[in-house]
């Protein structure tokens, strides 16, 4: 289907606007990050909203010690593999088939591993905490950046 509308947000708080926006007037909405849908894991709805997410590719954290990077729901899974993130990489072994598309806002959701999940699992199994916003537009955080809290992912 072809969405009624795209919004490409640049910050957090642009999405949150945009879902409160969709729900006080009763628009469905599609989160969209980075990837191929070839799973069907974004596909828009007729006359409804795609929330594009790509713009949110920021690396937040990065603390090589505690192997820990926070990026942002757009950040590309290439991200683990090149640049100042390259020294996490063998905290993040996982290579889906489609890893120059995946970002992470779709990874954790879908079920990404490639070659390596039986030996590190997948994607999901390497996440601690993951800040999101609601359909009703609240925005909560559930985990977080450490394996001590409440895995409530």
């Amino acid at each position: 289907m072809l969405p009624g509308a795209v919004v490409v947000p640049q910050t957090a708080d642009e999405v949150v606007k945009a879902v409160r926006l969709c729900r006080e007037f009763g628009v469905p909405f599609v989160p969209r990050g980075s990837g191929t849908s070839l799973s069907g894991g974004s596909l828009p709805v007729a006359d409804g909203l795609v929330i594009a997410l790509n713009r949110l590719n920021r690396i937040l954290k990065l603390d090589p010690g505690e192997r820990l990077a926070v990026v942002g729901a757009g950040r590309l899974q290439p991200a683990g593999h090149a640049g100042r993130a390259a020294r996490l990489s063998t905290s993040r072994p996982i290579r889906p088939a489609s890893r120059s598309a995946p970002s992470a806002e779709t990874s954790p959701s879908m079920p990404h591993a490639g070659a390596h999940c039986l030996k590190y699992g997948m994607t999901s199994n390497h996440v601690i905490g993951i800040k999101a916003v609601l359909a009703t537009g609240e925005v909560v955080d559930l985990g977080g950046e450490s394996v001590e809290e409440p895995d409530l992912t």
